[in-house]
């Protein structure tokens, strides 16, 4: 599969097609059993950090807990990205 850039994909199949399993190689979550990976013609492997700023996923479950308020959702994924956190609001 090669996305080039200002592609968007989605997976779509029956269950047990490799649909997950195939994002959580591609997030580095997985190691694949043969073959590698590339990302931005960069071999995955367990340094992904740099590679995960990069792409975004949606998931079809929530990944984070509903419980949090807007502004601490605004700051744990502004702490993600490395943006400074603000005084106050």
């Amino acid at each position: 599969m090669n996305v080039r850039a200002g592609e968007i994909y989605g997976f779509l199949g029956p269950n047990g097609a490799g649909k997950t399993t195939t994002i959580r190689l591609v997030l580095g979550l997985l190691q694949p059993t043969a073959g590698e990976i590339f990302l931005f013609d960069q071999i995955i492997t367990s340094d992904t950090i740099h590679l995960k700023q990069r792409i975004g996923v949606v998931a079809e479950e929530p990944l984070v807990t509903t419980r949090m308020t807007a502004w601490e959702f605004i700051r744990f994924f502004a702490g993600l990205n490395h943006v400074p956190q603000p005084e106050g609001r």
